[in-house]
């Protein structure tokens, strides 16, 4: 009897605190978007939100929140055609009018500026139209058992593309 009262306790609480809505995050704070694989290793990214702003940097390495995205990986990846070892690093974007390029970099010093040499790839990304303009937003979808999907959006552009377990 006990028992089922307990249960019952921990039930409602767990239905009230559904029923309270969350804050949201602050355009300051960082968020983590999350990819598992099947054999339950996973890909990250963190990065910072950036509200809409119709002055995209073009065609040049943009950091958005003004620092590099964090890219995590617990297992290789293949991105491209290039290999990710297991690690950190850090994660930039080229956005010109057409595409958007995804660069990979192996600095992830925190506030160190962007350095080229340390670029561990280059890669285009797909590029579609969104219906209205959005805040920098990343964020994944699980294709297969060893694929996932990198999505980048903001303004009016969404991009893609795919990564890979080795």
């Amino acid at each position: 009897m006990h028992v089922l009262a307990v249960w019952m306790v921990l039930l409602g609480a767990l239905m009230l605190d559904a029923a309270v809505p969350k804050p949201e995050a602050s355009s300051s704070d960082p968020i983590t978007a999350v990819c598992t694989f099947q054999d339950e290793k996973e890909v990250s990214v963190t990065y910072t939100p950036v509200a809409y702003n119709k002055d995209l940097p073009r065609d040049t390495v943009w950091a958005p929140g003004g620092s590099g995205m964090i890219l995590f990986t617990q297992t290789n990846l293949i991105i491209g055609t290039s290999e990710i070892p297991i690690g950190a690093y850090s994660m930039y974007v080229i956005a010109s009018k057409k595409d958007w390029t995804l660069v990979v970099n192996r600095n992830v010093t925190a506030g160190s500026p962007y350095d080229q040499k340390q670029d561990l790839l280059r890669v285009a990304m797909e590029a579609g139209k969104l219906s209205q303009p959005t805040e920098f937003k990343v964020s994944f979808a699980h294709m297969a058992p060893k694929l996932c999907n990198l999505r980048l959006d903001y303004g009016t552009t969404g991009t893609y593309l795919d990564i890979r377990q080795k």
